[in-house]
């Protein structure tokens, strides 16, 4: 829903949570790899996968009530911490990073906010056209191609083209967390 504010020059959107359907959940639940991998509550998504369909009407049920009262259930914050060896030597502590294992519930749940959130950034055209990560049929292979398509074009026209790259595969290693929580 839009709705235009006093100035009748700037769009004013707002977002409405819809009830999620029981084929939403579903499809949600049918798309989740399957991974032995379970969260607190030791529920693997297999489970869920065997009773879909009841499973998504408890869901939806209570992604409803989520909604009404406008706060998430504690028991899905709960994570199970597991360290994941990177590279390097294995005796050193950084050389892990973490692994948070959720319930597979929110999982789901999160998911099916997640689409409604992207559904209506995508309907209302707020998101810039150079963002190219977290959304479906763009990442890197469409930034590469643009890339492509540029670089050629400026060479063809005869101009000069330069680039920097930086390389950010240990860009969270090197996050002072003290100063981030202090600026949060």
């Amino acid at each position: 829903m839009i709705k235009k504010n006093s100035n009748k020059e700037t769009p004013v959107h707002s977002m409405v949570i819809e009830d999620a359907t029981i084929e939403e959940i579903c499809n949600i639940i049918s798309g989740i790899k399957n991974t032995k991998a379970a969260g607190i509550d030791g529920v693997i998504i297999e489970h869920i996968k065997g009773s879909k369909f009841n499973s998504s009407i408890m869901i939806s049920k209570l992604i409803e009530k989520i909604v009404q009262q406008e706060k998430w259930p504690s028991e899905l914050k709960i994570q199970v911490l597991r360290p994941v060896y990177k590279k390097g030597i294995k005796n050193d502590i950084n050389n892990y990073r973490p692994l948070s294992l959720l319930p597979q519930l929110d999982k789901i749940i999160e998911k099916c906010f997640a689409n409604h959130i992207t559904d209506f950034l995508n309907e209302n055209k707020l998101l810039n056209k150079n963002q190219y990560g977290f959304r479906n049929k763009c990442g890197t292979h469409t930034i590469l191609q643009e890339v492509n398509d540029k670089v050629t074009a400026a060479l063809n026209s005869g101009m000069f083209v330069g680039t920097i790259l930086i390389d950010l595969s240990r860009a969270f290693d090197t996050i002072n967390y003290d100063i981030l929580l202090k600026k949060m």
